[in-house]
């Protein structure tokens, strides 16, 4: 059966819908041998061309046309647009109101759609003349797709006065509306739209729930998004796989999760949105355990494991084993990563250095950052971080000299962390050097840089540093920058300027916290000023009605130990309000000496009590009686040792 005009237009919209440009120069070959015409057929092939990325042919048969009309220049201006050459296009709308065809609803479509690919607010304003022009200003459809395009090219007020001068809105109208504003923002001005919406009798559709769900979780507008999770319901829409994770998100991002979990499980359909929606929540608010959960139960869901991996999903699941503390997991999911091709992403391969840094497996995170093919300063910091964290301070300063060495600028964490690691290892020289650095750079200006070196050069002993960095550091009202202040002053020595700071502190409104005393106690550890450390600690309650935690409990035992006081210190454990822990124990234990066999072994009772597979506390305790002569005892201890460890 030979084919006629009307299988011909089938066959090659077909070809221009899928690309399929080959197949289509066939079509137009066997037209042209049957000595078919059609105009129709013509405007077909021109678009076909167009969108297949063969500007020239479509050109050609454009030409060849006896009469070109509005529909011919449509579907070369739409083909061109579909191929993504939106300046073809551009030229092609200036030639056809040359030749004096006035564009009609397709392509005016077409040129905006078009704009926004180009991002030229003058041609969209040039469309939107042309379509005022026409008389389509009025039209929900072109005006719906006006808006969209001042949307998308950040032109709010325009696209707003578009909406108001619509007199016959749709609910695409409304939708695309309340979804500029949401982005752009404007939470409050998206509601009363949503909520005018209603008041005119349109009914909310899957998008506009989208859209507004999506504001509650900006805002965590949770109430609101609980009434609007009552409409959905009633609407029947809880099943719409794109309403479902908007509200899973919107539960997740207000930090309800036990209820974006319920959400999700009631899924009947889940996508990779889906899964990473609920795992990126859960890593958001440190339920990593229960991330990892629905990792893992993610590749047993029979309709994902059909999928193509996803990126997204990966980086979440990731992202919960750094957080979970879980290299195990980590090394697994790395593995797999390298299978799906994922590894050479940079996101992904930062988030693996960062995984392999915390866990202190620093010479797998230095292989995985080599590999890279462009690591960032980002990349190169959680390395140096990581060496500071590991005590691999000579590493970290290896790191961060390549890293300088490529022209890179670290980022102020990273500064932040090897000056801390310059404390840790009183490397107080090249503490200055980096202080020179940072000054040649403009970047000893910022408080938490600042904070950073007034705490260096204090822990590295240097009054003088540390002195002049407070004389031109001033606070104000930020708590963390007092805590710097006053620590720095403290393990500088000067407990009375310690002590004026934190009055100053309390009478200018703010009050010390925590994280001040904690600092100020491991001072008075490290020059053992036991005096002043009681002061402290009582002027907690006493003066600023802060209740001490575990760790402030463990200092001031650790520093009453360190003086000698070992039976007080014990008995300072013993009062706090609840069980000393492992660290608390461990450093009374440290400080124990043979002449206090007794109290050390009742100390390591304690100790074995917490953690019975920790070798630190054995080693110490068989220390302890090896000293004093102790030796069946020292081998009682050690067999302990490998029953428990081995």
């Amino acid at each position: 059966m030979t084919p006629d005009v009307v299988t011909f237009l089938y066959v090659v919209k077909a070809c221009a819908g899928v690309g399929a440009l080959e197949q289509g120069r066939e079509v137009h070959d066997q037209f042209l041998r049957q000595g078919l015409e059609s105009h129709a057929f013509s405007n077909s092939l021109v678009y076909m061309y167009a969108k297949c990325g063969s500007p020239q042919d479509a050109k050609c048969v454009f030409d060849r046309l006896g009469h070109r009309n509005v529909v011919s220049w449509g579907s070369l201006v739409a083909g061109s647009v579909e191929n993504g050459d939106a300046h073809t296009a551009f030229e092609l709308f200036e030639q056809m109101k040359e030749s004096g065809t006035q564009p009609n609803r397709p392509i005016i479509l077409s040129m905006l759609k078009a704009c926004i690919c180009a991002g030229s607010i003058s041609q969209g304003r040039v469309a939107h003349n042309e379509v005022i022009k026409a008389g389509l200003d009025l039209e929900a459809t072109v005006a719906n797709a006006l808006m969209d395009f001042y949307i998308k090219l950040s032109c709010l007020d325009d696209a707003l006065k578009v909406f108001a001068n619509l007199i016959l809105k749709d609910v695409v109208s409304w939708d695309t509306i309340i979804a500029g504003l949401t982005d752009s923002g404007y939470i409050s001005s998206a509601l009363n739209h949503y909520e005018e919406m209603q008041s005119k009798g349109f009914e909310p559709n899957k998008y506009t729930y989208s859209c507004i769900l999506k504001s509650f979780a900006n805002e965590r507008l949770i109430f609101k998004g609980m009434l609007v999770h009552d409409q959905v319901v009633r609407c029947g829409l809880e099943s719409n796989v794109v309403v479902s994770n908007t509200l899973a998100d919107m539960y997740g991002k207000c930090a309800c999760i036990k209820e974006a979990c319920k959400v999700f499980l009631n899924m009947t359909i889940r996508d990779a949105v889906s899964w990473s929606t609920i795992i990126a929540r859960c890593v958001e608010h440190n339920y990593s355990v229960l991330a990892l959960h629905y990792f893992e139960e993610m590749h047993q869901d029979p309709l994902y494991s059909k999928k193509a991996p996803n990126k997204s999903v990966y980086l979440c699941g990731l992202k919960a084993c750094a957080l979970a503390g879980d290299l195990v997991l980590g090394r697994m999911l790395h593995d797999v990563t390298i299978r799906v091709g994922f590894e050479a992403d940079l996101t992904i391969g930062t988030t693996l250095v960062n995984i392999y840094g915390n866990h202190g497996s620093i010479e797998e995170a230095a292989f995985l950052l080599n590999s890279m093919q462009d690591p960032n300063e980002v990349t190169w910091g959680l390395m140096v971080v990581a060496c500071v964290q590991h005590d691999l301070f000579s590493n970290a300063v290896v790191f961060l000299s390549k890293m300088l060495e490529r022209g890179m600028v670290p980022e102020k964490a990273c500064f932040i962390g090897i000056l801390n690691g310059c404390s840790k290892s009183e490397a107080i020289s090249y503490g200055r050097l980096l202080h020179s650095y940072l000054i040649e750079c403009e970047l000893d200006t910022d408080n938490e840089v600042k904070s950073a070196l007034l705490n260096m050069y204090a822990k590295c002993g240097s009054s003088r540093d540390s002195f002049g960095i407070l004389e031109c550091f001033s606070p104000g009202n930020d708590i963390s920058l007092w805590d710097a202040k006053i620590a720095a002053s403290a393990w500088s020595g000067d407990f009375v300027a310690a002590s004026q700071f934190l009055h100053t502190m309390y009478t200018h409104g703010m009050k010390p916290d925590n994280v001040v005393f904690i600092g100020l106690l491991s001072a008075c550890c490290n020059v053992g000023a036991v005096k002043e450390g009681y002061q402290f600690f009582s002027s907690m309650r006493g003066n600023f009605n802060i209740e001490p935690g575990m760790e402030e409990y463990n200092l001031m035992a650790e520093l009453l130990a360190q003086a000698g006081l070992t039976e007080e210190a014990e008995a300072f454990l013993l009062s706090m309000p609840c069980p000393p822990d492992f660290v608390g124990w461990m450093s009374l234990l440290t400080c124990c000496k043979a002449s206090d066999i007794g109290l050390a072994r009742r100390i390591f009772h304690q100790v074995i009590q917490l953690d019975p597979i920790d070798a630190s506390g054995y080693v110490l305790m068989a220390n302890i009686c090896a000293d004093a002569h102790m030796w069946e005892d020292v081998i009682e201890i050690n067999n302990h040792l490998h029953q428990f460890i081995y």
